[in-house]
């Protein structure tokens, strides 16, 4: 558990680092409160899934058949946050946003984020790569949200990020 505070520490300070470095200030509340909201769900994540999921989940035992798709993710992941924070402190390319939509925007996120994460908790064969888990007891998950949503992860990611 301390190891996964820890990491969730390094984490907060890593992507508020970057953050406000690239905005140029440490005085907009609508990055703090970003990063509150990211925070949060990455505290629900770290805190609420079990130890197997978590070695799944950051160290599977192969690359899977998706490692490019999975690489592309990620730097989509990393430019929405680059380019956000650029835009919001320095380039100033769109037209200020209503504090209203922001904070649905943020309540949306949140929702989308914990939906993601909820998924991850209940599906125990979740991975960041496509394999059948033999080792692990492989089945189909049919409970939480996955009985309403057949892929309830990708529906939490949409909408948090589309946000």
């Amino acid at each position: 558990m301390a190891k996964r505070l820890k990491r969730l520490g390094l984490a907060t300070l890593m992507i508020a680092g970057l953050l406000f470095t690239l905005a140029g200030t440490w005085r907009d509340p609508w990055l703090w409160a970003y990063v509150s909201v990211c925070s949060a769900a990455a505290a629900y994540a770290l805190l609420s899934i079990d130890e197997d999921l978590a070695k799944e989940r950051f160290r599977p035992p192969n690359a899977g058949a998706d490692r490019l798709a999975v690489r592309f993710l990620r730097l989509v992941a990393l430019s929405h946050l680059v380019v956000g924070a650029l835009d919001t402190g320095r380039w100033h390319l769109t037209p200020p946003v209503p504090a209203a939509v922001r904070i649905v925007a943020l309540v949306g996120m949140a929702t989308g984020l914990v939906m993601f994460y909820r998924a991850m908790r209940e599906n125990r064969f979740f991975s960041a790569v496509v394999r059948i888990q033999d080792d692990r007891g492989h089945r189909v998950v049919d409970s939480g949200p996955y009985r309403v949503v057949r892929h309830p992860l990708y529906f939490g990611f949409v909408l948090a990020f589309w946000m």
